[in-house]
């Protein structure tokens, strides 16, 4: 009908065309404002009054009926010609009406656009329509457009009781759509409107906004942003529900409802209930309507499937409809068998709706399909198994709801088929997921939900299977025959019935099932296709099997003997088995002999059944199926559990249950550890390997063989244990006389002899003893000519010995070599027997020669009559080589090797070392001290004292033949390593050069570095600038030395301190005079040099600081004033200064206004306030200033700007920020009529006008006259007129018009047009930017050309006269070409061109192509123009360039951005006429959201970021690069924690950014856990190490825990939660420190620490044993519980003691002692301890620390050993308390590494 209407009008404005131009008086189309009813009333009904046209009123004012008034409903009659009112409320309010304000409107080409409107207080009563009721229109029949912005009705009630839809502002709404005859698309948009408080009721639909929507399919309802609240609406229609807070009949027509908000609104009906969704009140969508909330789809009702927004009325056609990856939801209970073919991949949501498959298998999967209930109860029932998956290529997944079968099977998978149960329920009557294979196996996983057989079992397996079970419960049992099965998880019950008679279970007739959790009934089928052969794999590694009968097992194999098959049976990990049988075990193999069933069908036994349990609990126990080196142990719960019985080896993480075991299976350099104490006799050969002890016992078995026997090729260390030897035979054997390719290393082991007839140790190869405890035996070690021995270290004892017989600790037939051990023979009878220490050997004379090297080692033979090296039989004693060793008794001197003797007996014990005296020369001014003779090689101490006042100058030790020894050490003591001949000491002795050091501040003291005992020292004392000297002094230590007036001293025997102070000089502060718009103060009148000075600066209203600066006495040069974040501070110097300050007017900026439309104005940034602001206005062509404004900054008042008399615009600046605004208006122009028109009338309408209105030119010939032309003239410049119309220039216009006389008519042509769009892309685009035109180029488009041309210019600008078109049919096609003529998108440019041709065809022949029409054929209609725009383009503003090169600017609020029919974004434009197109948009940057991780980085790899940009939704991935860490620190690094307290620590990553996951671990759990973040929890009292890795990287924290009082675990006096108590714990246990009081367990932690008991500390940290030395103390005795740590420490340089010669033992340690102590300690050590550091001078008392200690105070400091105590002070000669010292001495272990 939209075509014949538009045809029609066509043709009606060209008959209108030809009639006489009086006619066009009468039209009343234009804008109309109202501020009455009447006024109102009149431009209503004009409007709507046929030939209207377009006409917009303006509502100015409220307008209220008065009671006496009616008003009439208006009717839009768009078929005779009304076309769109559109009503712009301005925000008011129209009250009292008694009818709507229009009835309705009907026919294309009409419209109504209400914005900004109220109604209130409307009162109708309707009898009579049966139709539509709305308060602002009733029925809306096939209009164009229908919008309401921003409109609301308030406080009204509308009762209609004659059958209309009713609504609160629309009644009824209708499109048309008849094929034949339009169809008219009746647009309705509803935004931002309101309904509140009102009562509307009616006998039909009832809806707060709209009645009945979309009565035709053509009807498109858009309504957003909506409220609806406070009303009641009530319908007493006798039908179907129908009342809606929003709509109350959604019909066939299109509906979307977005944004919708509603409260307290009551909606009833007569007899009926309201729905669950009150915003719409019924749905008859037949087969086109549709209705979206908030973008949700909603249905009708005979839709029972719906996928994404299209709905179903069969599953079927969902599923044939769906695509790969779609879901389809069931919106209602159906009954329908469906089949999901083969290649698709579906789900169904059941969405708590219930189908019933009517046929057996009525769900066929073919391809995949997954079930989820996002309801609840959704259901799928059938009779008789309801789904089957059938093919290989077919899957079926539960995820969620029920699946039933009220008879056979619930699920049943054939072929290949695979079923997965990762949720849901599955019920049946028998099994409930089952299958068959005729040509492949059935596939099944079970990762949750529930499978339940009534009468079991809940999955039957007939034939080949592969299934998967890790969770979810199985009730009725599992039936298997064969295949590959693993259960990890789940609980599997079995049926609860009893059974009477056994063969209803195994005769397996019908319906009769096992009663076992999971039974498989093994070799009874035989698959065509079968993977696994006939076989069953069966691995349970968790899950909970319970039979819940009398009769049953939880898992039963019943092994039938059929076919030959095998059943691989493999229990591990945590599964549960249960059985309540008596008779019945939790696990049992059976044959039906065994359960007294006879069936015929099945053989003998097979006895292929294979059993590995190696895990699990079971109600019975399993012994006779259990594993090697597996045990079942019997719990208190009544469960048996299996476990890897006990470990006695390891190899690695690999455990074995004898040592044997793990030997076997040892590879070459494997390490074996013995784990457990084993009694074996083990043999290792052909193997390299390590064998630890692990501080554990191997005993020989008692049969007869060596403990431990290395035989052939083996090479084998062994360490860290003990090997005890057995009642015969050897301990240990290495090799044999007949293969004596053995190789034994022994280290740490403890090696005891279980007899002495045989030797302990026995070796033929090579054997080599680093260290270890060896005992018993004929001969402790023996030796065998081919054997190779060689001891480094060790104990060996041996007792045996025989009357007249030699036998000895080592026996060496072969090559042996002794570095070091202790060898020891303890027997002292028999009287005639011959022990020795170490005894080489050699029996026959074929046999090797024995040789045996010795260079250390003690040697002890306790018998009379022993020997400490012997040699026996064909050997003797020049078979050794001693160089070394000690001896008792003494070695024959045949032994010694050359070049050594027997040194004399010390300590019971015979040397062997070189004999060389040590002489010192005579010597002067001091003396050398020594122990002479030493032997070759011996470190040699040289003691030097020297005379006061001397030190050592040179020294030399030189060999009797001359040459020099090196001499090391300090000026007190020199070492040298003793040569092989004697030596002769010199030395010299000169006056000693001591220290001076200077302590001085805010001045300097010179002096000397250095000078020399009874030297006089000058001093010169200079202050700094502002500073005078206030004290000085001159000490030795602490002995002050006399400083004579000259400021002169006598150097002491020592290193001197010159201390001196300063004190400084104030000075005085002045503010200059004379400073104007401000104002200076300063608090202060005098401030010493370099005080910070506050100084308070206070401009005067106006005025800021300009300059501040200050000047000294006699200078004019400015010294800047600081300025702060609070003010000025003056640093003062050392003289007296004077302030001086300017200051200058503030100056405030001057912006202009954004939104500034049809001119420009502009001016200076910035002003002073007060200076005068000229503002240059530039009014746009065609306009003027309409007014010019400033606002200040904090004002809300606008003040106007006028022109001077000069014409400028200026004012005067405030004081503040301002912002300029402008307003520009149209110029008004005067039209003029030509007054020497002859032959006929011309009148103008308007008189004046605009730049861009239209005027309308009435031309009137005298009659036989008519119209030639008509001329309009701006200047020197013609105005186009087309169709009696032009469009006013920027000027004053004259208009002529010339007439001719009138030809007679002619027949007239019948003329209709069409109209097409073309586009194209230059080619001088770039290829970029081409790409992203074409892609949208299609989405162009132009509407109303067909109005707007000429007919008649199109005609003849073709050359087609009339007569050629006289009373034929003429059809004009015209094609607009859109061309992409330019673009820069990057630079947001983009340029089209428009340009319509013709192509005319006359009775059916094409006459003319291509014929351009141009603007001046365009009668000055609306054209709208949809231009395409690339994605991401924004448009602010489109230029419209015109022919003759006139531009008119559209801004974004002349065009409006749309989305295309293909998701495209067009630009809209209202246009009369065609040329160029300019679109201008910023430069699209790409704003991306904040990104989403799709892959995490860790340590080692790179992760991804997603981006999309939120403008235009481009899309990016962004690397995130992984930060590998290359440090890890936890802090605190050790932690002493009580049971149950907590502690965090924290883990320092470098670098900070580092990516990963840290991985906390516990070594042992038992003592400490830790968590994902660091916190540790104390669990049981021992010690762990808690490990954070990242990456590769690692750091540790000890953690060790105590006892769970409030106390320390070791003393009653410290509290558990004291700082000191981790440090008390951690020195008692390293034995450093201990209590006062061992019976009342005090430690005294406050109590101060002596000198003697720092020094017992660190003996006792380095443990050196007694000490013997010359050094002493006068007041340390002998027998004092500190000597040996008194002496030792003086020894090693950590103490010096006192002048007098005393240590003062008892003393309290001051702070400095302490750690000068712990200094030299660390030197001591060899540790580097660096005194450079400054740190310690922060603290303000560090001049008091002694020059003797301020190294090591350097050292401490900076290494956090101490860190002073409160008011910043170090108090270095207060005491040290006994908690304090206890904390400092783990820390320095800690940080040395010294435990």
């Amino acid at each position: 009908m939209k075509k014949r209407i538009l045809s029609m009008m066509l043709v009606l404005c060209m008959v209108l065309g030809m009639m006489p131009t009086a006619f066009a008086e009468d039209d009343t189309s234009g804008s109309v404002d109202v501020t009455t009813f009447a006024e109102l009333k009149t431009a209503l009904e004009a409007a709507a009054a046929a030939g209207s046209g377009d006409t917009t009123i303006n509502i100015q004012n409220n307008i209220t009926l008065a009671e006496s008034e009616s008003w009439s409903a208006v009717n839009i009659d768009g078929y005779h010609g009304a076309d769109t009112i559109t009503i712009h409320g301005n925000g008011h309010t129209i009250s009292g009406l008694d009818a709507p304000l229009f009835s309705g409107g009907f026919a294309g080409g009409s419209g109504l656009v209400v914005d900004q409107l109220t109604l209130d207080n409307v009162t109708i009563n309707d009898s009579t329509s049966s139709t539509g009721v709305g308060a602002f229109i009733g029925s809306v029949d096939s209009m164009d457009v229908v919008s309401l912005t921003d409109c609301h009705l308030t406080n009204s009630t509308i009762t209609c009781t004659g059958g209309p839809r009713v609504g609160g502002l629309i009644g009824w709404t209708s499109g048309y759509n008849n094929q034949n005859d339009g169809p008219v698309d009746t647009q309705i948009t509803i935004d931002n409107c309101s309904v509140e408080n009102c009562e509307i009721t009616s006998n039909g639909s009832v809806g707060g906004l709209i009645g009945h929507a979309g009565a035709n399919p053509a009807t498109y309802h858009t309504i957003r942003n909506c409220t609806v609240t406070g009303n009641t609406l009530t319908s007493t229609d006798d039908g179907g529900w129908r009342v809606g807070i929003v709509v109350g009949t959604a019909n066939v027509g299109e509906l979307a409802m977005d944004g919708i908000t509603e409260s307290g609104n009551t909606l009833a009906q007569t007899d009926k209930e309201a729905p669950a969704n009150t915003l719409y009140g019924r749905f008859v969508p037949g087969d086109t309507g549709t209705l979206t909330i908030d973008g949700t789809p909603v249905f009708g009702s005979d839709i029972v499937a719906q996928n994404g927004s299209s709905g179903y009325k069969t599953l079927s056609a969902a599923v044939d409809a769906a695509a790969t990856g779609d879901t389809i939801t069931l919106l209602t209970d159906i009954s329908e068998d469906v089949t999901i073919p083969e290649g698709k991949d579906i789900t169904l949501d059941l969405n708590g709706r219930t189908m019933t498959v009517p046929s057996d298998c009525g769900i066929e999967v073919l391809g995949q399909l997954t079930v989820t209930d996002s309801g609840e109860n959704g259901t799928i029932t059938c009779t008789d198994t309801p789904i089957r998956v059938n093919g290989s290529g077919a899957k079926f997944t539960l995820e969620s709801g029920a699946v039933i079968s009220t008879d056979d099977y619930g699920i049943y998978a054939k072929d290949n088929g695979t079923a997965v149960v990762n949720g849901g329920s599955i019920s049946s009557k028998d099994a409930a997921l089952s299958g068959n294979n005729t040509t492949g196996d059935m596939n099944f996983e079970v990762h949750g939900g529930t499978i339940t057989a009534a009468q079991g079992p809940a999955i039957y397996m007939p034939g080949q299977v592969n299934l998967t079970i890790t969770d979810g419960t199985l009730n009725g049992g599992i039936s298997l025959r064969m295949g590959q099965v693993n259960i990890s998880g789940g609980t599997i019950n079995s049926i609860t019935k009893n059974i009477d008679s056994p063969s209803e279970y195994y005769g397996y007739s019908g319906n009769a099932w096992l009663p076992d959790a999971l039974y498989v009934f093994g070799g009874t089928y035989t698959s065509e296709n079968a993977t696994y052969g006939n076989s069953l794999n069966l691995n349970i590694t968790g899950g909970t099997f319970n039979c819940l009968n009398d009769q049953g097992s939880a898992i039963a194999i019943y092994d039938l003997g059929k076919v030959a098959q095998e059943e691989n049976i493999s229990i591990s990990g945590d599964a549960k088995l249960t059985s309540i049988s008596d008779t019945r075990k939790s696990y049992q193999v059976l044959s039906l002999d065994d359960i007294g069933v006879t069936n015929s069908a099945y053989g003998a036994n097979s006895g292929k059944v294979n059993s590995t349990i190696t895990g699990g609990s079971f109600s019975a126990d399993p012994a006779e199926y259990l594993s090697e080196d597996y045990r079942s142990v019997a719990g208190e719960d009544g469960l048996y559990t299996v476990s890897m019985k006990d470990t006695v080896a390891t190899i690695g993480g690999t455990k074995y249950t004898s040592l044997a075991k793990a030997i076997a299976a040892a590879q070459d350099d494997d390490t074996v550890m013995l784990v457990a104490d084993t009694t074996e006799d083990i043999t290792i050969s052909g193997k390299k390997l390590t064998l630890d002890l692990g501080g554990k016992t191997l005993t020989n078995t008692g049969i007869g063989k060596a403990t431990l026997f290395v035989g052939s090729n083996a090479v084998v260390s062994v360490q860290n244990g003990s090997i005890v030897g057995g009642a015969s035979y050897y301990n240990i054997q290495c090799g044999t006389e007949a293969d004596p390719t053995g190789s034994i290393e022994l280290t740490d082991v403890t090696a005891t002899a279980g007899n002495d007839g045989s030797s302990m140790i026995d070796n033929w190869g090579i054997l080599t003893i680093h260290s270890g405890t060896y005992t018993g035996g004929m001969n402790t070690v023996k030796s065998e000519p081919t054997g190779t021995l060689t001891i480094n270290g060790g104990d060996f004892t041996c007792s045996y010995a025989a009357s007249y017989s030699y036998n000895g600790v080592v026996l060496s037939y072969g090559t042996a070599t002794v570095t070091d051990g202790t060898f020891t023979h303890t027997a002292t009878t028999p009287n005639w027997a011959y022990p020795c220490a170490f005894m080489t050997a050699k029996d026959k004379d074929t046999d090797p020669t024995p040789h045996t090297t010795i260079t250390g080692g003690t040697f002890t033979v306790k018998h009379s009559r022993g020997k400490s090296i012997w040699g026996y039989g064909k050997a003797n004693s020049s078979n050794f080589e001693i160089s070394g060793g000690h001896y008792s008794p003494a070695p024959s001197t045949s032994a010694v090797a050359e070049g050594y003797g027997v040194t004399d007996k010390v300590d019971g014990y015979y040397g062997i070392a070189p004999a060389n005296a040590i002489t010192i020369e005579p010597l002067t001014n001091g003396k050398i001290t020594t122990t002479s003779p030493a032997p070759e090689g011996k470190k040699v101490t040289l003691r030097i004292t020297a005379t006061t006042g001397y030190v050592l100058d040179t020294i030399s030790v030189k060999t009797a033949s001359g040459t020099e020894v090196a001499v090391t050490g300090s000026v007190t003591s020199k070492t040298f390593t003793m040569p092989a001949e004697a030596v002769t000491v010199s030395a010299t002795f000169k006056k000693a050069d001591y220290k001076i050091t200077i302590k001085a501040t805010n001045g300097t003291v010179t002096a000397p570095a250095t000078a020399q005992y009874g030297e006089t020292v000058s001093l010169a004392v200079t202050p700094d600038p502002g500073y005078e000297l206030s004290t000085i002094s001159v000490k030795k230590s602490t002995t002050k030395v006399t400083l004579n007036e000259d400021s002169t001293f006598t150097m002491p025997a020592g290193a001197v301190t010159v201390t001196a102070t300063f004190k400084a000089i104030p000075y005085g502060i002045a503010v200059a005079e004379g400073i104007t718009n401000g104002m200076v103060t300063v608090e202060a009148e005098t401030a010493t040099v370099g005080t910070t000075v506050p100084v308070t600066v206070s401009p005067a209203e106006g005025y800021a600081l300009k300059e501040l600066y200050y000047t000294t006495e006699g200078s004019d040069e400015h010294h800047a004033i600081e300025a702060v974040d609070d003010g000025y501070t003056l640093n003062m110097p050392a003289e007296a200064v004077t302030i001086h300050a300017a200051f200058q007017k503030l100056t405030y900026t001057v912006t202009v206004a954004d939104g500034i439309a049809h001119g420009t104005i502009a001016a200076a940034a910035t002003f002073p306030w007060d200076d005068t602001v000229t503002v240059t206005v530039t009014p746009d062509t065609g306009y003027e200033l309409e007014k010019l404004t400033y606002t200040a900054e904090g004002s809300e008042t606008a003040e106007e700007v006028t022109a001077n008399e000069d014409g400028a615009y200026t004012f005067t600046m405030p004081k503040a920020n301002v912002v300029l605004n402008a307003a520009f208006q149209k110029s008004v122009y005067t039209v003029t009529v030509d007054e020497k028109i002859e032959n006929g009338k011309v009148t103008v309408d308007p008189e004046n006008a605009s730049m861009g209105d239209t005027v309308t030119v009435s031309a009137t010939p005298v009659e036989g006259y008519e119209l030639d032309a008509i001329t309009v003239t701006s200047g020197k410049t013609t105005v186009t007129v087309k169709d009696g119309k032009f469009t006013m220039p920027a000027g004053n216009v004259t208009v002529s018009a010339t007439f001719k006389k009138a030809a007679a008519p002619s027949p007239e042509p019948s003329v209709s047009t069409t109209t097409t769009v073309s586009t194209d892309v230059s080619t001088d685009i770039p290829s970029a930017d081409k790409k992203a035109i074409e892609a949208v180029l299609d989405d162009a488009s132009v509407e109303g050309i067909e109005k707007a041309a000429d007919t008649g210019d199109i005609l003849d600008a073709a050359g087609v006269t009339e007569a050629d078109t006289k009373a034929k049919q003429v059809e004009i096609e015209i094609t607009t070409k859109v061309i992409a003529e330019g673009a820069d998108l990057s630079a947001g440019t983009l340029t089209f061109s428009a340009a319509p041709v013709a192509t005319i065809t006359i009775d059916g022949k094409k006459v003319s192509k291509d014929v351009p029409v141009t603007n001046d054929m365009l009668n000055g209609k609306n054209i709208t123009i949809k231009l395409p725009l690339p994605k991401g383009f924004v448009p602010e503003e489109i230029i419209h360039i015109s022919n003759d090169g006139l531009r008119q600017h559209y801004t974004a609020q002349d065009f409006k951005v749309e989305t295309a029919e293909n998701g495209g974004q067009v630009a809209v434009l209202k246009i009369t006429h065609f040329s160029q197109f300019i679109l201008n948009a910023k430069t699209h940057v790409h704003t991306w959201d904040q990104g989403t991780v799709i892959t995490e980085p860790t340590a080692t790899t790179d992760g991804t970021m997603h981006y999309v940009c939120t403008v235009c939704g481009d899309e990016k991935d962004e690397v995130i690069p992984a930060v590998p860490a290359t440090q890890l620190t936890l802090d605190p690094p050790s932690v002493r924690l009580a049971v149950g307290k907590t502690q965090a620590l924290t883990l320092t990553v470098v670098p900070e950014n580092a990516t990963g996951t840290v991985v906390w671990s516990s070594s042992n759990s038992a003592v400490a856990t830790v968590d994902e973040t660091g916190n540790v929890t104390a669990v049981a009292a021992g010690t762990t190490a808690i490990t954070a890795v990242l990456g590769t990287q690692t750091a540790v924290a000890t953690i060790s825990v105590v006892c769970g009082t409030d106390t320390c675990q070791y003393y009653t006096d410290v509290d558990a939660g004291a700082w000191y108590h981790p440090a008390v714990d951690f020195v008692t246990e390293h034995k450093l420190m201990q209590g006062v009081d061992a019976k009342a367990r005090t430690f005294v932690p406050g109590h101060e620490l002596t000198r003697a008991q720092l020094a017992q500390v660190l003996y006792n940290m380095e443990n050196p044993g007694d000490t013997a030395s010359e050094k002493s103390f006068k007041d340390v005795k002998q027998g004092a519980w500190y000597y040996n740590a008194v002496i030792w420490a003086a020894d090693n340089g950590i103490v010096k003691g006192y002048e007098d010669g005393c240590f003062y033992p008892n003393r309290p340690i001051t702070r400095e002692q302490m750690v000068t102590m712990l200094y030299r300690y660390m030197q001591f050590k060899g540790l580097r301890v660096d005194a450079s550091s400054e740190d310690w001078k922060s603290f303000t008392d560090y001049a008091n620390v002694h020059a003797w200690a301020q190294d090591a105070m350097a050292w401490a400091v900076h290494n956090g050993v101490v860190n002073g105590i409160q008011n910043n002070q170090l108090a270095p000669t207060h005491t040290a308390q006994r908690s304090q010292v206890a904390k400092i001495i783990m820390e320095i272990t800690m940080l040395y590494d010294l435990a």
